[in-house]
């Protein structure tokens, strides 16, 4: 073949080459191309927004999910910044721990809480990308985010909700605990005021003949100088209340022609928001609760229900106290009225737990509240039974001995069974209680019954072995006037931490317990373990004819296993 023929054959080799090249070429850019068209129909139909900034933030692209979310339109976007969907929920230090993020070139994830065009808020779980060159440099960010607001509100829901009932269980305990009307309303409008945020609550009790609204308490020491204010029968948002037996909401007072002025003169400071609420027993208006705040519309349906739950407990608490303590001023009814009491406070015992029940079904019904809060709200109401069923296990030993001093042994007996019924059918529960012949009077009967209750309690949920077998063993013991009652148990005892710790009590169970023996008993309470847990109370035996000595107020010794 002559030199001019192998030439040729070459060139024919390289457009061979050429063509298979320039074939592959258009391959790859038509797979590129379908991908692309791809990765653009994803990112145009994708409930995510998507939007693409150059490396000074200005906006060069959006999608329509973010048109849709924020109500931009993308003419209305391109060449601004993200800033037009600052809301202002976030300082200056996030938006630098932003841009410092990005800008070295990793990704930023965050919840950012942003502001429609519209002006409404929206949350948003938000991720910026940094987009490099080939010679990794930034040329732009890619932002997504995925609209969270439905689960946040969701999530907020679910966090007011635990906190209202929260509040309800500490304010059932100290309506059942406590016998003083101040008492229970300070509790009752500390608790409000707390979980509302509100300017000022306060109580009026119908008292006197005629019956005339008197205010009682309230919440704020701005509010003192109506402390004592009479009011006469229909005057004002609260004598309206009283007289209709109704609740209102008012979203402006300065707008209600029966909101009485009077008041807020005293008080140097103008209302808006009132939400007027009757404190009712046995059907009948005692007075009522009133809840104010300097905003406007301030209120809604969920905090007049919270609002009626947590004043009818408390209405059925001051009933009982006045009752108490009428039955102490008229010592020659004393007998008769102790019987009411007793008749009173038993069946309201038992609606209270028969409410208690209730709820708890109505919540296993609810699809409206996750399996997390479901299984907290159930640990509450759990909780919240048991103690009341301890009360009103003393309370019928006490009606059965005509409110004479009880024998310490048989009432720890019956306090820990009453306990032990709230443990699962699959777990065994043995009691063993020493004999003794310490008795207690009445007070300080109700007492040792929430002490004992809260440790038996603690117990079963704690100290059970691996056979499912909880042995509880309560020892009493007697010298002088000093009374010791240890209470063990056979579970893995206290953790070390809370053992070498003061600043351990968290728990409303332990609060519970420490108050009571220290404050109302005067007493002492050490922890240790000993093969299990181990409760050592110290206390005064009181005399039935005397009030017990006024000692320095004791501090636990230990932290305290409670959840």
């Amino acid at each position: 073949m002559s030199m001019q023929d192998n030439e040729l054959v070459d060139q024919l080799n390289f457009l061979r080459r050429r063509v298979a090249e320039l074939e592959a070429a258009e391959a790859d850019f038509r797979r590129n191309r379908k991908t692309l068209q791809q990765l653009s129909s994803v990112v145009q139909q994708t409930e995510d927004q998507v939007v693409i900034t150059n490396k000074e933030g200005v906006i060069e692209y959006v999608n329509p999910a973010f048109e849709r979310l924020t109500g931009y339109s993308k003419q209305e976007a391109l060449g601004n910044t993200p800033r037009i969907l600052k809301s202002g929920r976030h300082d200056e230090q996030f938006y630098k721990n932003l841009w410092d993020t990005i800008l070295s070139g990793r990704p930023f994830r965050a919840v950012l809480t942003n502001r429609k065009k519209n002006g409404e808020l929206y949350y948003e779980e938000k991720t910026i990308t940094p987009i490099k060159d080939t010679g990794g440099q930034i040329t732009h960010f890619v932002s997504t985010g995925k609209d969270i607001t439905n689960r946040k509100r969701f999530e907020e829901m679910i966090q007011q909700r635990n906190r209202e009932l929260a509040l309800i269980n500490k304010a059932s305990q100290a309506f059942i605990a406590v016998l003083d009307i101040d008492q229970i309303l300070t509790t009752l409008l500390e608790g409000v005021q707390h979980l509302l945020d509100v300017s000022l609550c306060s109580a009026w009790l119908l008292e006197g003949e005629p019956p005339a609204l008197v205010c009682r308490q309230v919440s704020t020491p701005q509010a003192l100088p109506i402390i004592g204010w009479r009011l006469k029968p229909g005057q004002g948002l609260a004598g309206w209340t009283a007289a209709q037996g109704k609740s209102v909401v008012v979203a402006d007072a300065q707008q209600d022609r029966r909101y009485y002025q009077g008041i807020e003169k005293r008080m140097g400071f103008e209302l808006r928001s009132i939400v007027s609420v009757p404190l009712k027993a046995k059907q009948e208006t005692i007075g009522v609760l009133q809840v104010m705040d300097t905003r406007s519309n301030r209120f809604d349906h969920a905090d007049l229900t919270l609002l009626e739950s947590l004043v009818a407990t408390a209405a059925v608490a001051i009933d009982n106290a006045r009752l108490y303590h009428q039955a102490q001023q008229e010592a020659a009814t004393k007998a008769a009225l102790l019987k009411e009491v007793n008749h009173r406070v038993k069946n309201n015992l038992a609606a209270i737990v028969g409410l208690l029940y209730a709820e708890q079904r109505h919540i296993k019904s609810s699809s409206a509240i996750t399996r997390q809060g479901r299984q907290i709200y159930q640990t509450l109401m759990n909780d919240l039974i048991s103690r009341v069923q301890g009360l009103a296990t003393v309370h019928s030993m006490l009606s059965a001995t005509q409110w004479e001093p009880l024998l310490l042994a048989q009432l720890v007996k019956q306090v820990v069974q009453s306990a032990a019924k709230m443990a699962p059918p699959s777990q065994k529960i043995l009691i063993d209680v020493s004999e003794s012949p310490v008795r207690v009077a009445a007070d300080q009967a109700h007492n040792l019954a929430l002490i004992i209750n809260e440790l038996a309690i603690n117990a079963i949920k704690h100290a059970t072995t691996g056979d499912n077998v909880t042995q509880i063993t309560v020892t009493i013991l007697s010298e002088d006037d000093r009374v010791t009652i240890e209470f063990r148990d056979n579970g893995p005892g206290f953790p070390a931490k809370i053992l070498q710790t003061t600043d351990a009590f968290t728990s409303i169970g332990f609060e519970l317990v420490q108050n009571v023996v220290r404050r109302s008993l005067r007493g002492t309470l050490h922890l240790g373990n000993n093969h299990g847990a181990v409760v050592t109370i110290k206390f005064r035996e009181k005399p039935s004819d005397s009030s017990p000595p006024v000692q320095k107020q004791p501090v636990c010794q230990k932290g305290y296993r409670y959840e």
